[in-house]
Protein backbone atom coordinates (compact mmCIF):
# COMPACT_ATOMS: atom_id res chain seq x y z
CA UNK A 1 0.00 0.00 0.00
CA UNK A 2 1.26 3.74 -0.74
CA UNK A 3 1.01 6.68 1.26
CA UNK A 4 -1.60 8.27 -1.11
CA UNK A 5 -4.51 5.37 -1.15
CA UNK A 6 -4.95 6.16 3.01
CA UNK A 7 -8.46 7.73 3.63
CA UNK A 8 -9.12 11.05 6.06
CA UNK A 9 -8.05 9.99 9.33
CA UNK A 10 -6.45 6.94 8.77
CA UNK A 11 -3.25 6.07 9.89
CA UNK A 12 -0.27 3.93 8.90
CA UNK A 13 3.35 2.66 9.58
CA UNK A 14 5.89 3.92 7.44
CA UNK A 15 7.70 0.78 5.53
CA UNK A 16 9.40 2.40 2.79
CA UNK A 17 10.79 5.75 1.23
CA UNK A 18 11.17 5.58 -2.67
CA UNK A 19 12.66 8.68 -3.32
CA UNK A 20 15.72 10.26 -4.04
CA UNK A 21 18.61 10.28 -0.83
CA UNK A 22 17.79 13.89 -0.21
CA UNK A 23 14.43 13.89 0.02
CA UNK A 24 14.27 10.82 2.18
CA UNK A 25 16.88 11.83 4.75
CA UNK A 26 14.91 15.57 4.98
CA UNK A 27 11.60 13.06 5.51
CA UNK A 28 13.48 11.06 8.48
CA UNK A 29 14.96 14.57 9.74
CA UNK A 30 10.96 15.48 10.43
CA UNK A 31 10.10 12.20 11.74
CA UNK A 32 9.17 10.10 8.24
CA UNK A 33 11.77 7.46 9.46
CA UNK A 34 10.79 3.66 9.00
CA UNK A 35 7.96 1.71 11.59
CA UNK A 36 7.24 6.04 12.59
CA UNK A 37 2.89 6.18 12.35
CA UNK A 38 1.59 8.87 10.30
CA UNK A 39 -1.82 10.08 9.99
CA UNK A 40 -3.65 11.60 6.99
CA UNK A 41 -4.85 14.54 8.20
CA UNK A 42 -6.04 16.76 5.29
CA UNK A 43 -5.60 17.84 1.51
CA UNK A 44 -5.28 21.27 -0.44
CA UNK A 45 -8.47 22.34 -1.44
CA UNK A 46 -7.03 20.87 -5.59
CA UNK A 47 -5.89 17.65 -3.88
CA UNK A 48 -2.57 18.69 -3.78
CA UNK A 49 0.00 18.74 -1.62
CA UNK A 50 -1.40 15.85 1.39
CA UNK A 51 -1.14 16.70 4.99
CA UNK A 52 -0.08 14.31 7.03
CA UNK A 53 0.82 13.75 11.43
CA UNK A 54 4.01 11.84 11.81
CA UNK A 55 5.78 12.49 15.08
CA UNK A 56 4.67 15.48 16.45
CA UNK A 57 4.94 17.22 13.14
CA UNK A 58 2.53 17.96 10.17
CA UNK A 59 3.97 18.19 7.40
CA UNK A 60 2.77 18.44 3.94
CA UNK A 61 3.96 16.43 1.17
CA UNK A 62 3.35 16.52 -2.46
CA UNK A 63 0.67 13.65 -4.29
CA UNK A 64 4.03 12.71 -6.38
CA UNK A 65 6.35 12.16 -3.77
CA UNK A 66 3.61 10.59 -1.26
CA UNK A 67 2.69 8.13 -4.31
CA UNK A 68 6.71 6.80 -3.50
CA UNK A 69 6.10 6.24 -0.06
CA UNK A 70 5.04 2.79 1.39
CA UNK A 71 3.39 1.72 4.34
CA UNK A 72 1.34 -1.03 6.30
CA UNK A 73 -2.32 0.15 7.53
CA UNK A 74 -2.22 0.08 11.46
Amino acid sequence: MILTDLKLGQSAIVKKINLSEDLTHELISLGFSYGNTVIYERSAPLGDPLQYYVAGNYIAIRKADASKIEVELV
